[in-house]
């Protein structure tokens, strides 16, 4: 097994590549890192460029705009996934998103996502978010022809599993409120999702557990454990 290509770094030494078709998001996000005083930063529109230019000179973080033309940036973190394109198939990714679900989120950890970010994000938010990755002590794991991250999918069972759970228990209190009979059909469309990417151990409170939301003061939105 391997850790991502950053582990263990600072973020002085780290070569970012933005990889979105909105090219005004170049600039957003190269004002986001500025004060970070990384080594260097490279954004590219078409994904197809991103991934020619990155066979040639391999970054040593990749943060992928989810809603894109053609490849979206989970197909594109799953492709980035594949044996043959070592050492592109460690590098820690970043997925940004204006709009998040369940099914997004399990998608992004499946595919080989690190971290997932909510738009609008703060110079501060992305800051944190980095220096955790920089901290995340996961392996990889080779599963047929690509490579996953540790305990990923056993993640997103667990987090599948306490909502169902918290749902029930919402349900328990509110038929407790109103006096009528419990619902069989569990709705949770209208429930913020709380499932977390995976962090680094080293900030966890727990290996084995699903954190709640963030809490911080500027309202976050992020996954992770």
């Amino acid at each position: 097994m391997s850790h991502h290509t950053a582990f263990g770094g600072r973020i002085s030494e780290l070569d970012v590549v933005l990889v979105d078709n909105q090219r005004a998001s170049h600039q957003t996000m190269r004002d986001l890192l500025s004060g970070l005083v990384i080594k260097r930063f490279r954004a590219y529109a078409d994904p197809s460029d991103a991934l020619r230019e990155l066979q040639a000179d391999p970054a040593n973080l990749l943060i992928v705009e989810w809603q894109m033309d053609r490849l979206n940036g989970c197909e594109l973190t799953h492709m980035l996934r594949h044996k043959n394109l070592k050492p592109l198939c460690y590098l820690p990714i970043i997925l940004v998103t204006g709009q998040v679900s369940a099914t997004f989120i399990d998608q992004a950890l499946i595919a080989g996502a690190h971290q997932v970010l909510v738009k609008p994000v703060s110079a501060a938010m992305l800051q944190r978010r980095i220096e955790w990755i920089l901290a995340d002590d996961r392996q990889f794991v080779l599963k047929n022809s690509r490579y996953e991250i540790e305990n990923a999918r056993e993640l997103v069972a667990a987090s599948r599993q306490r909502q169902a759970v918290e749902e029930e228990i919402r349900q328990i209190v509110a038929q407790k409120n109103d006096g009528s009979a419990p619902s069989t059909t569990r709705d949770t469309s209208h429930r913020r999702d709380e499932t977390r990417l995976p962090g680094s151990r080293a900030i966890a409170d727990s290996k084995q557990s699903v954190q709640t939301p963030d809490q911080s003061t500027d309202h976050e939105d992020v996954w992770h454990i």
